[in-house]
């Protein structure tokens, strides 16, 4: 059975979608959006279906959560949840894995490095360009991501994460127990240990 890659980012600000995924197809990573909805709540309580990535904003202003679909590459499936809280967009980026047995593991090895490296090197340019908005980025598989107001909090009430990445906001360098650290630019990068 496959699992999924989640990527969680929680952000200051909206991020334009139709961006992030130009960026994408100009990495020669195909994507093809199948369906984008907006939604009440989670309990997926009035779908409605969307034509226009830039009605985006609008939808989170008026507090829908957002269901983009589509396909990534060679990948079975791709998805992106949206959904804006008080002052925060939480955006969650999904990968299936099924065809790629080596993606479906709890541990960053010599069988999947190269694949997440390229996600983190993707990611860190992203936010580099961006850095105000973003607060912490969490990578991993089947991650129950938990945001609390702190960051050390949330990495603390969060699971299966592999890479956390934490926007360098103060002067104030934080150690994540079971993680080794690198600085990358103005971003903190942590990775977990095997």
């Amino acid at each position: 059975m496959a699992a999924t890659i989640n990527i969680n980012c929680v952000l200051s600000d909206a991020v334009d979608i139709a961006v992030i995924l130009q960026e994408l197809r100009n990495n020669k990573l195909d994507v093809k959006v199948d369906k984008k909805i907006s939604m009440d709540n989670w309990s997926w309580e009035n779908q409605q279906e969307f034509q226009d990535v830039s009605d985006i904003y609008r939808l989170l202003q008026n507090n829908k959560i957002i269901v983009i679909n589509a396909h990534l590459h060679t990948f079975k499936d791709f998805g992106i949840y949206i959904e804006r809280c008080k002052n925060k967009y939480f955006y969650e980026f999904w990968i299936n894995t099924d065809g790629f047995p080596e993606l479906d593991s709890d541990i960053i090895n010599s069988q999947n490095i190269s694949f997440f490296e390229k996600i983190h090197i993707f990611i860190l340019h992203y936010v580099e360009n961006h850095i105000g908005r973003f607060e912490i980025i969490s990578i991993g598989n089947e991650t129950l991501f938990k945001y609390k107001e702190s960051i050390a909090e949330t990495i603390l009430e969060s699971d299966s994460a592999l890479i956390w990445m934490i926007p360098k906001a103060s002067e104030n360098e934080m150690a994540v127990s079971g993680y080794s650290k690198r600085n990358v630019g103005s971003v903190e990068v942590f990775i977990k240990n095997n």
